[in-house]
């Protein structure tokens, strides 16, 4: 029973957090499992942002939980940062779950009695509050209602090969 509870709470920091972290900084970053790494952009004062980099990481964030909402665990998968599954599968792992992908993770938590519930009131309650683009790493400042209390998070985000990828946070 006290895994259920477990895998309950990590079902709920899941959903709040899978994205949530700190944006990264300009430093090279390897992803692990991945054997890429990313290069820094030039600093902010020779780069501004455009709107379009800024609704770029909105859609993505909108679009990551869109698909957890419809359980299309295979999008939300695409949309993570190879570090973001690797957590996910580890943090699974530490509460004695072996799962082998990122689909298999998402589908264990949402099956949780009481997760997908959770889960959902979050990602249908969330209020985007602003989202910053500084290069490659950009954050999505955002709030959902959780355990009755709205709670705000700053979701990291990274661009990898064109693409903006979610970032992870340790829940």
């Amino acid at each position: 029973m006290k895994t259920s509870r477990t895998l309950l709470a990590l079902a709920v920091a899941t959903a709040l957090t899978a994205c949530a972290g700190p944006a990264p900084t300009g430093d090279p970053v390897a992803a692990p499992d991945a054997g890429v790494a990313t290069t820094s952009a030039p600093p902010a004062a020779e780069r501004q942002p455009s709107v379009g980099e800024e609704a770029q990481v909105e859609e993505t964030f909108r679009r990551y939980y869109e698909a957890l909402l419809g359980r299309d665990y295979r999008t939300a998968c695409e949309i993570n940062a190879p570090e973001t599954t690797s957590t996910l599968i580890e943090t699974l792992t530490t509460q004695g779950v072996t799962v082998g992908t990122c689909e298999e993770a998402y589908s264990t938590v949402y099956a949780i009695p009481g997760a997908a519930e959770t889960a959902d009131r979050i990602a249908t309650g969330t209020r985007i509050q602003g989202v910053a683009v500084d290069g490659d790493p950009a954050t999505v400042s955002w709030s959902a209602e959780a355990q009755g209390q709205r709670r705000t998070v700053d979701s990291g985000f990274r661009r990898l090969d064109g693409r903006w990828r979610l970032l992870s946070a340790t829940p």
